[in-house]
């Protein structure tokens, strides 16, 4: 049966949730009453007003890193990541995972794939819990991916792999970054663990599907695309439903 290398569903960019580090990392001078009016500006949503008072603040104190990255969480609030990429650029050498999280969000949100992914990696590295660390590191896979460098987001999701650093969090997000660089042994290992909690079904199905069919294990292929056909996903086409039905018909032993 013919498919498509990966069917996965979602465009690389679709696939990084904005990560939007907690402005609780941040501390700043209660002496400092532009950092306290700008603090209380971003928590009650006020992006713009957040801005001009953490200006103030990296004014009084430039040297100042909360101030910076309160600064730079303001102008992300308000819808302007591109100059939140600006106040973090020259900060960009710092070992912070405040730093390396917000950058790496700032150049996602500012079309800056390349600069994206190193601080994701950073991130990853700095990161203090798993979860953490995993999704940074799906999230470095698919940042290289759309800056065109394949082979880095085969070397990094394997090395992210190999450092037990994807397993076992997230697993469906696992197992569409392992397809998106062309690892269907991950990807249908983290799919069977995503099982593990509820069956998979719609694309999900179809994805470990495919994975399995091109792996050479049939009879799990079959089972997968059953899943999918009983809850078919409306945006996958009639011609490939019909397709997995004479698959899965095929497989199915005469009785």
């Amino acid at each position: 049966m013919s498919g498509p290398a990966h069917l996965i569903g979602m465009t690389a960019a679709a696939a990084v949730v904005s990560y939007a580090p907690a402005i609780a990392s941040v501390d700043f001078d209660p002496s400092s009453q532009a950092a306290a009016q700008a603090y209380g500006y971003y928590t009650s949503g006020n992006g713009e007003a957040a801005v001009g008072a953490a200006l103030r603040a990296v004014e009084e104190d430039p040297t100042n890193l909360d101030y910076r990255l309160l600064l730079a969480d303001s102008l992300t609030l308000a819808g302007r990541p591109s100059e939140a990429l600006e106040v973090l650029v020259p900060l960009r050498d710092e070992a912070d995972y405040r730093v390396q999280s917000r950058l790496a969000q700032a150049a996602w949100d500012s079309h800056e794939p390349g600069l994206a992914a190193e601080a994701f990696l950073a991130a990853a590295d700095l990161a203090d819990n798993r979860d953490s660390r995993a999704y940074l590191s799906r999230a470095a896979v698919l940042a290289l991916i759309e800056a065109g460098r394949h082979e880095d987001a085969v070397r990094a999701f394997d090395a992210a792999w190999s450092d037990q650093a994807l397993q076992g969090f997230a697993s469906l997000d696992t197992a569409n970054v392992a397809l998106a660089v062309g690892r269907d042994a991950q990807a249908l290992w983290a799919f069977e663990d995503a099982q593990r909690t509820a069956p998979l079904s719609g694309l999900a199905a179809i994805n470990a599907g495919y994975a399995a069919q091109r792996l050479g294990l049939p009879d799990w292929a079959a089972n997968y695309f059953h899943l999918a056909l009983n809850s078919w996903p409306a945006e996958v086409d009639p011609a490939r439903r019909a397709e997995i039905e004479a698959f899965v018909q095929q497989q199915t032993p005469n009785t």
